[in-house]
């Protein structure tokens, strides 16, 4: 069952299954640029199936900052900030200038790119994505999630770029954007073995909860 928020996004922003959404998630500066670049080679070789863009940065004092970098692209676009209003539902690309709300969002996503991951960050964190059961995509720096993307990826429940010179960033996205948009199988491999992966592991934790409350409960209070 879905959260009121993700049905309230759902209608606002006219998400529709035929229309792909693309969710940029938590990025970091530059990120932004190469997603917007690779965005518009996307959406200019997509035919009639367009994909649209939701952008969220990860720093709020950066929303403004990204939106002057989307206004420069040429595309319709709008605020999450903004009073709603009959744009909302045709805009190619939506900022996502709100703190808080990101995981409403992931469940409207076909695919979701996890920022901090294609600079030096050590990435964001892959687990509302995964649990939303969606296809990931992520840069080659996620050493904040190290013991995470393994598992991830051993599991083939996440795409990683490799290591790239900052210039062949933008291709490579187009390259991983294109071939997700077109395999409606990949997408689903990809979203339901993070779901599993994601459902294993909370298995995990309430185990080894379990375990422990004796032990925690046996001890004396100080």
């Amino acid at each position: 069952s879905e959260t009121a928020l993700t049905d309230e996004f759902r209608k606002r922003f006219g998400v529709t299954p035929d229309v792909p959404l693309i969710i940029a998630a938590s990025t970091h500066s530059p990120e932004e640029n190469w997603i917007l670049d690779a965005f518009k080679e996307v959406w200019k070789s997509s035919g009639d199936n367009l994909p649209r863009l939701l952008i969220a940065p990860r720093h709020p004092e950066r929303f403004t900052e990204v939106a002057e970098l989307v206004k420069k692209t040429g595309f319709t676009w709008v605020k999450r900030s903004e009073a709603e209003s009959a744009r909302d539902r045709a805009a190619e690309i939506i900022l996502f200038d709100s703190v808080g709300e990101l995981r409403s969002a992931f469940p409207l996503a076909e695919i979701v790119f996890v920022g901090g991951s294609l600079i030096p960050h050590g990435g964001q964190s892959i687990y509302e994505p995964a649990s939303a059961g969606k296809a990931i995509i992520t840069g080659a720096h996620t050493e904040n999630f190290e013991a995470a993307v393994k598992e991830f990826l051993e599991k083939e429940a996440l795409i990683q770029m490799p290591r790239l010179p900052d210039k062949e960033v933008t291709a490579r996205l187009v390259r991983e954007f294109k071939h997700l948009l077109s395999s409606a199988d990949t997408r689903d491999s990809l979203g339901t073995n993070a779901f599993a992966v994601m459902k294993n592991n909370r298995g995990a934790v309430e185990r080894t909860l379990e375990y422990l409350e004796p032990l925690l409960r046996g001890r004396p209070h100080p």
